[in-house]
């Protein structure tokens, strides 16, 4: 299964290799480079060399501690060599993971310096892929709590979404990145005429996406962009007038942005967990990259959502008390009864640095990478996000059908049980009963084929039905997914319609 991890070290059976679709490097070495074993590669292990440079790919052999790798390409973190196959003289290309998890397992004879700036990278991706799935999950917890009729209140009292007809909404939330497919040309022209009848404020960005050029499919995608992402703010900041009852499930957390917009009515602070306290306090000074027109936004949490409190302008000194993530906390004086308030500004914003430390402004260049690997994070959070949505959509037409009839593990669930756990995402607990998990217990106890390994060991999760329900979605997602991005040889050209996008190599 294809895992967030990468290929992890392995010196299992040896399995029958895939035919080798073709791998397109990222580097090609003329000539080949020389690398060996680093101080890290535990001696007792062996690293997996597959056919490809990724883990769902067949396993080939493998190579001890001590090894040497004649490298002619690269992929990512893997390493491409040839390998004798002792058969008529046989060579085959194969490929080996350099870094794993933060560890190196192999360095460049002629350089060993590179080891620590690989085992940077290999913690970068280790951070995106944490970002992905926390993303993922609040996506999935947002889209149920809408489902469950919580956000029904908090849409009344909003100016964009108090526009939209209820059963058009929950349509849009539930399609995700789809929203093609639920915003019809009559929809749309419907929006048209309520948006262009009111001037009430908050309506801008939805006019703007109504005028989208491209055609419907891109006016439907810029409209429900628009939509989506102003009910999940209202769902991470509800407003103070819905019920309790309502607040069930609703969460935190985004970046913010230069504004210098209109000041609101601050929300009370309910308390925020500082990274760093500074003691005494830090002077800040404004960096030579802030814009001299601009204004920055000051907000009473470290997050976007925050209520706006006031802005900076450009040549504003922060006496900073404390950090969180990119911003700093400072004492602001509100001028009534001598009153002060803690209050938060960014100092770096989308790569763009806009205070430094006055005893220290060489901080410049490493606030500008932190920033950068930020939006990194957020890039692949969103293309994971469609990739999920359109895997869920390619299997909700029916197209994975045949591929899963030809899959050792999904072959043995019943159709409208795998159709369930693919469409629930991450709320596993929700489709797998124990009835539908007792009896996939006695289908996989009755079988010895091989890839259920993990099925069998998911079922065996403690913590309860609902740990286990969890164990062993995740392990049939994962498979339904990998076989979305990587489909059989055997299935049909009309299932494969959706599914040559974002293979991951």
């Amino acid at each position: 299964s294809s895992e967030s991890r990468e290929l992890e070290l392995s010196g299992g059976k040896v399995e029958q290799p895939k035919l080798n679709a073709g791998v397109v490097a990222d580097e090609i070495f003329e000539p080949p480079k020389r690398f060996i074993c680093s101080e890290s590669f535990p001696p007792e292990a062996t690293v997996a060399v597959r056919l490809e440079p990724n883990k769902a790919s067949s396993l080939v052999t493998s190579l001890p501690y001590g090894s040497e790798v004649l490298a002619t390409a690269a992929r990512g973190t893997y390493l491409q060599f040839k390998l004798d196959k002792g058969q008529n003289n046989e060579v085959q290309y194969v490929w080996v993971p350099r870094v794993l998890d933060g560890l190196v397992l192999f360095v460049e004879k002629s350089d060993p310096v590179k080891v620590e700036k690989d085992a940077e990278a290999a913690a970068a991706v280790a951070s995106t892929e944490e970002a992905i799935l926390e993303q993922q999950d609040q996506i999935q917890r947002f889209q149920l709590w809408w489902a469950e009729g919580k956000g029904k209140e908090a849409a009344g009292l909003h100016p964009m979404l108090s526009l939209l007809d209820a059963a058009v909404l929950a349509d849009i939330i539930a399609a995700g990145a789809n929203y093609h497919n639920c915003l019809s040309a009559d929809r749309l022209d419907a929006l048209q005429r309520h948006t262009s009848k009111s001037n009430g404020p908050g309506l801008e960005a939805l006019q703007r996406a109504l005028q989208a050029k491209g055609g419907a499919k891109s006016q439907a995608r810029a409209v429900g962009s628009v939509i989506f992402k102003e009910a999940m703010d209202m769902f991470k900041n509800p407003p103070a007038e819905m019920s309790k009852s309502s607040l069930a499930t609703s969460s935190e957390s985004r970046e913010l942005e230069l504004s210098g917009g209109k000041v609101e009515q601050p929300k009370l602070n309910a308390g925020v967990v500082a990274d760093e306290i500074f003691e005494p306090p830090k002077r800040f000074i404004c960096s030579e990259s802030f814009p001299p027109e601009a204004t920055v936004a000051v907000r009473l949490e470290p997050n976007k959502a925050s209520s706006l409190v006031t802005s900076l302008p450009y040549g504003s000194e922060v006496l900073a008390t404390a950090a969180r993530g990119t911003y700093l906390q400072f004492k602001l004086d509100k001028g009534q009864n001598n009153e002060v308030q803690y209050v938060w500004v960014p100092r770096v914003l989308d790569g763009l640095v806009l205070f430094v430390e006055k005893s220290d402004p060489v901080k410049v260049e490493k606030d500008a990478e932190a920033a950068a690997a930020v939006a990194s994070t957020e890039e692949a959070i969103l293309e994971q996000q469609d990739q999920i949505q359109r895997f869920q959509l390619w299997w909700a037409e029916g197209k994975g059908k045949e591929a899963a009839g030809l899959h050792p593990m999904l072959s043995l669930l019943d159709a409208a049980v795998l159709a369930d756990i693919i469409a629930a995402g991450a709320n596993y607990h929700n489709c797998l009963s124990a009835d539908r998990l007792d009896a996939l217990q006695r289908h996989t106890s009755k079988s010895n084929g091989p890839g259920l390994e993990a099925l069998q060991r998911a079922l065996q999760a403690k913590g309860g039905a609902k740990s286990q329900a969890r164990a062993v979605g995740s392990v049939i997602f994962k498979e339904a997914m990998d076989m979305f991005k990587n489909p059989p040889a055997e299935m049909s050209k009309s299932s494969l319609a959706t599914s040559s996008e974002s293979r991951e190599l």
